[in-house]
Order: structure tokens, then sequence, then C-alpha cells
């Protein structure tokens, strides 16, 4: 009995997991997007009401454009720390002007300079798939 038991215990707690699982991908937050895409090279539009969150990169590969809207007079924005060591460089394009910015430190950001123009954050992955989810936190400062 106790045997049944214990099968019990661990289909459920599987059970609880794979719900969990489920309802953190199938968010629907346009702050926190999640990426599913068969193509290397994906891209994000970060919502005008949107001050930070999170960017879900299932399957990182290439490259990950995500682009911010100017919609105040001045701002910056940033990436934080991103744990997955599969994203390997980070540019800024402003203006068609590309340059690479490091890497964040664990509990840092990087950031562009203030601006009053569209921002593009090209994240750049590995070129063959080595892990399942890279999650890129981004935050948008009013600098005005």
């Amino acid at each position: 009995m106790e045997g049944i038991q214990s099968i019990i215990w661990v289909s459920l707690f599987l059970l609880l997991n794979v719900i969990t699982v489920n309802c953190r991908l199938n968010t629907t937050d346009p702050c926190n997007p999640v990426l599913f895409s068969k193509r290397p090279e994906r891209n994000v539009d970060i919502l005008d009401d949107c001050s930070n969150g999170t960017v879900s990169w299932h399957y990182p590969m290439a490259f990950l454009n995500i682009f911010f809207t100017a919609t105040v007079q001045e701002y910056e924005v940033c990436i934080g720390h991103i744990a997955d060591k599969a994203v390997r460089k980070i540019y800024e394009i402003i203006d068609g002007v590309i340059e690479e910015l490091p890497l964040p430190a664990k509990g840092e950001e990087i950031c562009t300079l203030p601006t009053t123009k569209n921002v593009t954050m090209r994240i750049v992955g590995p070129r063959k798939f080595t892990t399942y989810t890279a999650y890129i936190p981004y935050f948008i400062y009013d600098m005005s």
C-alpha cells in the first residue's frame, strides 16, 4: 500500500510541475513576451506602456531583436543580467548605428545613453541550439 501511495504522490508532484510550467509559458502579459519560433532570427516589439519586463527566448539561436519605441522626450533602455551563458553579445541599434554593449554582471544593468529615438537591442545567442530558454530582463527609464 505504501508503494502505491508513493507512486500517487510522485504522479501528483509531476502533474503539478507540468501545470506550473504550462501556466508560465502561456502568459499573455504583453510586457513579458514568450517567444517560440522555428526561425533562428526573432523579433519582438515592446509595447509603449511597458516600463520593465522579461523576454523569454525559448530555444535561443542566432539573434533576437527587441524593439523599443520612443514615447517620451528622452529615455534609456537597460538590459539586466542574463543568467544563461548562451547569450554571447548585446548590441544597441539607434538610428542605424550599431554599438556592442558589455554583458551585464549579476545584479547589474547595461543601458543605452539617453535618447529620443527608437532603440533596438540585439541579443546574440549561439549558432546552434545549446539551451532551452534565455530570460532577458529589460527596463525603460524616462529621463525627461
